[in-house]
């Protein structure tokens, strides 16, 4: 059998390039699946893929923007500030009406990158900004994201898209509640559960002292 170098030489080269170019690919996914734990101790923010244990700082991981992957904390995660304290600075960008009365406001958006999400107790002297908080969250002014799963105590507000769990705050906003609401003005598009405070609105009904919907 004649074999012809150079008939079969641009042949050759494509079968070289396209496996050249498959090992770059796996490298770059395999790189990407690849994260990066911290354990016991770590300061905010980090770039840690995974915090086990304790984080402190000034504000949380969410306010790194340039990273690949959803930063986690699972234990204890301590923001002696945080970017909860730029939502009362700002009550028209964080009303109610342009987080949660329309359908296409930013907070209901379907296709959001999360930063961040925090399985544990989450504490902040000011207040939280993450995109999910499964456990506790505890904070002197205001707390703001799209899951809440679990307890949120919030001095003077609580903002969530979800909430599953309970909700204690001055004023809760909230777009779906499955669970309660507590404070003195509890407000949410979808409920199923109740509402307890001084003025209580949901889907059906808006009641002084307590309110309901199981829908």
């Amino acid at each position: 059998m004649y074999f012809n170098f150079k008939t079969m030489k641009p042949i050759l080269f494509f079968v070289f390039f396209v496996i050249a170019i498959a090992d770059i690919s796996f490298a770059q996914n395999d790189s990407i699946k690849k994260l990066e734990n911290s354990y016991a101790f770590r300061f905010l923010p980090s770039v840690k893929d995974n915090i086990y244990g304790i984080g402190i700082g000034l504000f949380g991981s969410e306010v790194i923007c340039n990273v690949t992957h959803v930063r986690r904390s699972h234990g204890l995660n301590i923001q002696i500030i945080g970017q909860g304290l730029f939502v009362p600075l700002n009550r028209k960008a964080f009303s109610y009406n342009v987080l949660f009365a329309t359908d296409t406001s930013w907070m209901l958006r379907e296709n959001h990158k999360f930063k961040a999400i925090h399985n544990g107790v989450l504490i902040s002297s000011f207040g939280t900004m993450t995109e999910a908080s499964n456990g506790i969250v505890l904070s002197g002014l205001s707390s703001l994201g799209y899951y809440l799963n679990g307890l949120g105590i919030n001095l003077l507000s609580s903002k969530y898209t979800y909430v599953n769990g309970l909700s204690i705050s001055l004023n809760n906003q909230s777009y779906m509640v499955k669970g309660l609401q507590v404070g003195l003005i509890n407000k949410t598009r979808k409920l199923k559960g109740f509402q307890i405070g001084l003025w209580n609105c949901n889907e059906k009904r808006k009641l002084p002292l307590i309110n309901w919907s199981f829908k």
